[in-house]
């Protein structure tokens, strides 16, 4: 059904008896969700509570009247408990879907009964987690151009948005079915203007950790419990949180919603959930036992090395270390140079790679993004002998024009807005 809310026509299910307890749930994606993630996780909770799915503004089959801000889709949800006649809600929301309904209990306290979070994160660092993660995987060859361009809001169309997510998709799977994936790009919605609104707008100032601790809410917080990233995040949102706890389960794409409730599943699961460090023992003692339990469970059996000796070398142990590691993770020498160094090494790089960029739009927006973080380390209050200076956008417009002679014809029109400079 189709109902009103904020002056937008939001694609909305109701699931669950009329007097159960209400639980509204906000779909994660931007501009790639819908309602159907929300009711594949919650909805099993529909035979104790009144599930609420939707499409958000923008999304999905509801109209697409701007803003798309965090703020809007906080008060829309909250029109949504209005108008399913809740004094309170339990929110719920996984990856995007849970920085609205964090924003939604910090901009709506009175109206939060309980909180529920999926693979989600407090602030805009799972952003550089997403380039991290995928220069160290070897599942997909990545095209970086179409990568940047994606998760930097600068998406031409929704053919474009859809074409970009199946490069990504691969990498949001820990075990990866290639028809399954494709199934699932195929059945999506892709609503291009929502999604560079999201990445434009909204992510670049994206942080609720200085507020998170007026989440007075019992809140839980779930995340795969082999997926390192989600479990940084989720323990500081867990610290920022008062009355927080974290359920760690196998794999967040098959997530189980109804043990969330019951408690239901096997011991395994069970054993996985982060504990808080027990009153009077110290921290020494805690981590100490988390490392024998850990290896009472076999989770240190076959790791690679065990048991066999260090290699022997000539040269300087932490020379050698450092050498082995960027062998082993494929990274440039200059990703573990001090932060000026490495700005200026990738002002370098920035010129050498400049001729080979689709379009003059492309370069501009590459020196832009560069110059926003030799500023923002600028910015710090550090006495750094090092002066890191700006790249020059005319000198890079101008080497890529020399690469490229004849007029511009590339998609500078449907590149989208240039994004502001660095001050």
């Amino acid at each position: 059904m189709f109902v009103t809310i904020n002056g937008n026509d939001l694609n909305v299910e109701v699931l669950g008896p009329d007097d159960a307890p209400v639980l509204i749930a906000h779909h994660g994606g931007g501009g790639i969700g819908s309602l159907a993630e929300p009711k594949a996780t919650f909805g099993p909770l529909a035979d104790e509570m009144r599930v609420l799915v939707f499409d958000a503004r923008g999304c999905g089959r509801s109209q697409g009247t701007p803003p798309f801000s965090h703020a809007q889709w906080a008060a829309d949800v909250d029109g949504l408990r209005q108008w399913i006649g809740a004094d309170q809600v339990v929110v719920a929301g996984g990856s995007y879907g849970g920085f609205i309904a964090m924003e939604y209990a910090i901009a709506y306290p009175d109206r939060v009964k309980a909180m529920i979070l999926r693979d989600t994160s407090a602030d805009n660092s799972n952003l550089e987690r997403a380039y991290e993660n995928a220069r160290h995987q070897n599942r997909v060859s990545i095209n970086w151009e179409n990568f940047d361009r994606y998760w930097t809001g600068r998406i031409r169309d929704d053919a474009d948005l859809k074409a970009r997510w199946a490069e990504i998709i691969p990498l949001y799977d820990y075990e990866y079915d290639a028809a399954a994936a494709a199934a699932r790009v195929e059945s999506g919605s892709y609503r291009y203007e929502t999604h560079n609104w999201c990445f434009q707008q909204n992510m670049p100032a994206y942080d609720l950790k200085p507020r998170l601790t007026a989440v007075r809410c019992p809140t839980l917080v779930t995340v795969c419990s082999r997926s390192p990233a989600t479990r940084r995040r989720s323990r500081r949102q867990r610290s920022s949180s008062p009355r927080s706890a974290t359920s760690c389960t196998r794999c967040s794409a098959r997530f189980p919603g109804r043990r969330l409730r019951s408690g239901e599943g096997d011991s395994d699961e069970r054993r996985d959930m982060t504990e808080r460090k027990p009153t009077g023992m110290s921290f020494r003692s805690w981590i100490d036992q988390q490392i024998e339990d850990a290896a009472e469970r076999g989770q240190f059996d076959d790791l690679p090395g065990a048991g066999k000796p260090l290699p022997k070398r000539d040269e300087d142990a932490a020379q050698a270390w450092l050498r082995e590691y960027l062998r082993r993770e494929g990274l440039p020498a200059h990703e573990v140079l001090p932060t000026p160094l490495k700005l200026r090494k990738e002002r370098e790089v920035l010129a050498e790679r400049v001729p080979g960029l689709a379009c003059e739009q492309d370069v501009r927006d590459a020196v832009v993004e560069l110059n926003a973080r030799i500023m923002e380390w600028r910015r710090l209050p550090l006495d750094s002998p090092v002066f890191v200076p700006l790249a020059d956008e005319e000198q890079m417009v101008g080497s890529w024009r020399d690469a490229h002679p004849g007029p511009d014809t590339a998609a500078t029109d449907v590149a989208g807005p240039r994004r502001a400079r660095p001050r």
